[in-house]
């Protein structure tokens, strides 16, 4: 994945264990990670806290299962959830789960339920033409909203 500082191209990505290095050949294709905040994870260190979770979360998303969802970016400036653009109409989804800031098989397993309810909510066409998703109520989380006052007419 590629990891930037919102508003910079910090020329940085990061493997599947969160290591992140300094760019190469090849790179910018991969999905992004947006940090809250410039600089953001050096090279050498790993992420941690909500780009830990975003990491996570396209980690999983590259799963047969939820490949459908293509996601080519994730952002973590929100305190509450991430909002991940997904691949083909370049939609957003605000995605909350359960455990989000702690790696557990635990939290894993919720974020997998909740990728499942996103993806039968994508899938139903209720809401087609819809631009932001929220998965974000932890109260009731098989409960995905689309977003009605973003949606294109």
């Amino acid at each position: 994945m590629n990891i930037r500082a919102s508003r910079s191209d910090s020329g940085r990505v990061v493997d599947s264990e969160g290591v992140v290095f300094l760019c190469s050949r090849g790179t910018r294709m991969l999905p992004i990670i947006r940090e809250a905040s410039a600089p953001g994870t050096s090279p050498g260190k790993s992420l941690d806290g909500r780009a830990a979770a975003a990491l996570l979360l396209i980690e999983l998303s590259r799963d047969p299962e939820f490949q459908e969802l293509g996601i080519l970016e994730v952002d973590t400036s929100k305190q509450d959830f991430l909002t991940a653009t997904l691949g083909g109409d370049y939609s957003t989804a605000k995605i909350a789960w359960e455990g989000m800031d702690s790696p557990t098989p635990a939290a894993k397993a919720d974020l997998s339920r909740r990728l499942k309810q996103l993806l039968a909510a994508i899938r139903s066409r209720v809401g087609h033409g819809t631009v932001t998703w929220n998965a974000t109520d932890l109260t009731n989380p098989e409960r995905i909203y689309a977003d009605t006052k973003n949606t294109i007419q």
